[in-house]
């Protein structure tokens, strides 16, 4: 579960400043 864990929160941290981008358009 950890190894889950750790993969969601990397995911999250990089897709991130994806969303801020397209919410700041």
């Amino acid at each position: 579960l950890s190894a889950i864990l750790n993969v969601r929160i990397v995911y999250l941290d990089i897709l991130r400043p994806f969303a801020e981008a397209a919410l700041l358009g």
